[in-house]
């Protein structure tokens, strides 16, 4: 749906006439008939491949699409993707979660959806992939959905994102970016790519930092006028690619982030009458006589403002490395090795209960909230057999979670009226991840004229996982929370426990035409068990989750009218059983506890669309829709009692997103102007399965606008404007449901109207004027006219393939036909390939086609 910045051209061709040899160009894209669709390149199969000859469900976007659509957060990519819901806890708005068709990582103890930064997965923790300071300098973000449980593995029941990096490349170039706007919006970014000796050592250093005010504004008499909801991050990425040899490179990625905010701006939404007498443990009217008058207060101030009692603020601070070895064996076998070691530390505080009275706060004292080291290593062999009929990947992954420090959050509850002031919980857990997994996917066109454009794809993964866990819960006085009659050190509770489980991926997948692709898959997903921490051991495990899925899909590029499009659609079908999910519950000791339960059966089905049209050259269209109905077959809670036939959390069942982008039809030597606006539509959506007031999310509607001028007067200058939440419309994301434990919920909202203008400049090849032409020189003598020009003949091929398609050799046939009596010519190839791969790979697959022309003309006696 998305244009990419790569273009796959493919192209080789063959030329012949009898003593005569002339060039084959590439038929240019403007010429009648010819396909203006730029070509996506995407990795869902950990092999590059054409968006649209892959038989997956994939959104992409390149960073020209990041840019046009300021997406800086994950809520900002999830109004663009079907079937793509983002959860917002509350106090952690900057470590929001991924869900896709109904999964995700707001439930049980691991993500349902895991983010990859250059093809390594990277942690939940500190909001990794969903966080502030992961936008910037991408080739490219893809969106895949549904299981992708067999080459990505762990824990994808729901999906992945992909997060490509932009590589060091052979030319001097790069960019820096202003961007200025409201609420003091100070931010600047940009990238430097040095070619150290060409084609042989090449660097790329990238840069995002982003300062901007908060827009709740906090007017109790703890912190009078400080701002929530504020960004302040520094991210940094170096990147370096080597190539000693033409078949072996290596790709080293550094990559850091340091952020800190005041917190997420909550303010209380609703009290509990009833809370007094729901109240299992302990009578809490006390609180009653003033907490109606307190209330009203806060609600005169509106949304954008709150009175707290407890301090906030986020913390993360991460970095990492990965490193890609790529060794070409043969031109048919590649072998790749991936290893990464990321650091990631969370540290937070925030008031849960959103109001300025004491009931109960979060907060990390003196250490981390998250504190995770996280080696991984994956080894991967990929070749194509069969005169490349056959392409496959086998491969083993490992990955170790080890606390790198103590993790300790203390939890105060009303505040110095109870013994539990404050609960402190220490703990720390540990967790290795082993797969082997293999996929092939397999042409069938050469078995018989009736299976031409069929392929099969098969691909098994067995993971083995085991965690372990330690927590403990005490007071103050060193008394045990959890172990009544033990003091510390002995409030300490262990679990350890293996999980191991196969996934599977098997589907077929039918080229009609060259432009049109119908596929249908089925796969597999799993997400491993845990444990409650502070449960007694009898009480403290959950089981894994597994899900089943089928989706079909149409993938087509066409032309009516003069209106070239391209459209594609998914329907899916998913069994979801022993779903874990957690819910907030009280303690005998009368502290609230968040538990991770088994609830039975769901099942999820769906439609997702998104369309492209380009009516004119000034104008394009662009469409995202998904519906989604995700329902408990059979669940009963118990704590919540029976939820049988309700809707799944964090899954709305409608979102459309439209585009509408207009370049001005301007002189070209001013540059390009154009206009876009987007207007997107989320349904309601369930929050908390409980019967509080807020359970449920309210529909919204928001529109976008953006302006962009580029290449002012010719020059390597842009500058843009943009207003996001155009109406400033007010809309809910998340909060906290604390209505049954502390009798208050609080709700997060998300961002009012925001403007801003941006101005980047460009330097490189490709970004100034051409030079001004020379002076006509002397009128030289007339020469005779040339002959005729000989008959020439384009050949194109399949995305990364090297034989001949039946079209293909057609062409080739005809060609051999026109050769002439003698059967003797010159054949010339010209063009360029592929352009993924590493220079030296795609002159080595140029080379292949080159011979594959040359064989098929000898075959016929050329």
């Amino acid at each position: 749906m998305k244009k990419s910045a790569a273009w796959v051209a493919g192209v080789a061709g063959g030329m012949l006439a009898s003593g005569l040899a002339a060039p084959v160009a590439a038929q240019p894209a403007d010429q009648p008939g010819a396909n203006t669709m730029e070509e996506i390149v995407v990795t869902a199969r950990r092999r590059e491949e054409r968006l649209q000859s892959v038989p997956v469900a994939v959104t992409a976007f390149s960073q020209a699409d990041i840019t046009l659509n300021e997406i800086q957060t994950a809520e900002d990519l999830q109004r663009l993707v079907p079937s793509m819901y983002v959860g917002t806890p509350a106090g952690l708005r900057s470590s929001t979660v991924f869900n896709i068709r109904g999964q995700g990582a707001g439930f049980g103890n691991s993500p349902g959806v895991v983010a990859y930064l250059a093809e390594v997965p990277v942690s939940q923790a500190a909001g990794s992939g969903t966080g502030p300071g992961f936008y910037y300098d991408m080739d490219s973000v893809q969106v895949l959905k549904g299981p992708q449980g067999t080459l990505f593995g762990r824990n994808t029941t729901g999906g992945a994102v992909l997060f490509q990096p932009k590589r060091p490349t052979n030319d001097f170039e790069g960019f820096f970016q202003e961007t200025l706007g409201s609420y003091d919006w100070v931010e600047e970014s940009g990238a430097i790519n040095v070619p150290v000796v060409t084609d042989k050592l090449m660097v790329r250093f990238a840069a995002d930092i982003k300062n901007r005010d908060g827009y709740t504004i906090d007017y109790g008499p703890h912190y009078n006028g400080r701002d929530y909801d504020n960004v302040d991050y520094w991210a940094f990425r170096l990147s370096i690619l080597a190539r000693p040899t033409d078949n072996f490179e290596n790709y080293l990625l550094i990559d850091s982030l340091y952020s800190r905010d005041n917190g997420t701006g909550t303010s209380v939404s609703d009290v509990n009458p009833k809370f007094p007498l729901a109240t299992p443990v302990f009578n809490l009217g006390f609180f009653y006589p003033t907490i109606g008058s307190v209330f009203a207060a806060q609600q005169a101030q509106g949304a954008r403002g709150t009175a707290l009692y407890g301090d906030q603020y986020n913390k993360i601070v991460n970095y990492g490395i990965s490193d890609i070895a790529t060794w070409d064996i043969l031109d048919d076998l590649t072998f790749k090795n991936i290893f990464s070691y990321h650091s990631y530390k969370a540290t937070n505080r925030w008031d849960v209960s959103g109001i300025v009275l004491p009931l109960i706060q979060n907060i990390t004292p003196n250490t981390w909230a998250s504190d995770l080291g996280v080696y991984t290593e994956e080894p991967q062999i990929q070749g194509r057999s069969l005169g490349d009929r056959l392409n496959w990947t086998i491969g083993l992954y490992y990955e170790y979670d080890q606390p790198l420090g103590l993790w300790q959050q203390q939890t105060i509850e009303f505040l110095g009226l109870l013994p539990s002031n404050p609960l402190i919980n220490p703990g720390d857990s540990t967790t290795k991840y082993q797969a082997a997994y293999a996929q092939a996917t397999y042409d069938m066109s050469d078995i018989s004229p009736v299976l031409e454009g069929f392929s099969v794809t098969a691909g098994y993964r067995y993971s083995w996982i085991w965690t372990s866990s330690w927590a403990a819960q005490y007071y103050p006085n060193h008394k045990c929370a959890q172990r009544s009659g033990f003091t510390v050190p002995n409030c300490t509770i262990a679990h350890s426990a293996p999980f191991s489980h196969g996934t599977y991926t098997f589907g077929g997948d039918y080229q009609i035409t060259p432009h049109t692709l119908v596929y249908v898959t089925a796969r597999s997903g799993f997400k491993q068990g845990g444990f409650n921490a502070t449960a007694p051991a009898g009480e403290a495990l959950f089981q894994p989750e597994t899900v089943d899925d089928v989706e079909i899909g149409l993938k087509s590029d066409w032309e009516l009218w003069g209106i070239k499009s391209r459209t594609n659609v998914a329907a899916f079908h998913s069994s979801y059983n022993n779903i874990q999910r957690s819910i907030a519950a009280y303690n005998p000791n009368g502290t609230v506890a968040t538990l991770t339960e088994n609830a039975a059966q769901a099942t999820i089905e769906g439609l997702e669309f998104e369309g492209t049209f380009i009516p004119s050259k000034e104008v394009e269209l662009q469409v995202a829709y998904s519906w989604n109905n995700s329902v408990y077959d059979k669940y009963f809670s118990p704590v919540q009692g029976d939820l049988t036939g309700n809707p799944f959390p964090d899954d709305p069942q409608t979102k459309l997103a439209l585009t509408a982008t207009y370049h001005f039809p301007i002189d070209p030597d001013w540059g390009d102007l154009s206009a876009s606006v987007t207007w997107s539509y989320q349904s309601h959506v369930v929050w908390a399965l409980d019967s509080a007031p807020l359970a449920t999310i309210g529909s919204y509607s928001l529109y976008n606008f953006k302006v962009d001028w580029r290449n002012i007067m010719g020059r390597p200058f842009d500058i843009g404007f943009f207003m996001t939440n155009a109406t400033n419309t007010l809309y809910r994301i998340g909060g906290d449901d604390t209505w049954f434990s502390t009798g208050t919920e609080a709700a997060t909202y998300g961002e009012p109207r925001m403007w801003g203008f941006e101005l980047r400049y460009r330097f490189g090849p490709g970004t100034e004027n051409e030079a001004a032409p020379a002076e006509p020189a002397a009128a030289a003598p007339a020469l005779p006219p040339p002959p005729a020009a000989p008959k020439s003949y384009l050949v194109f091929f399949d995305f990364d393939k090297s034989t001949l398609t039946s079209e293909g050799r057609n062409i080739v046939d005809q060609a051999a036909a026109n050769a002439g009596p003698a059967h003797v010519t010159q054949i010339t190839v010209t063009g360029h390939t592929d352009t993924v791969g590493s220079d030296a790979y795609n002159m080595r697959l140029s080379k292949r086609r080159a011979e594959s022309v040359a064989a098929e003309l000898e075959a016929k006696g050329i």
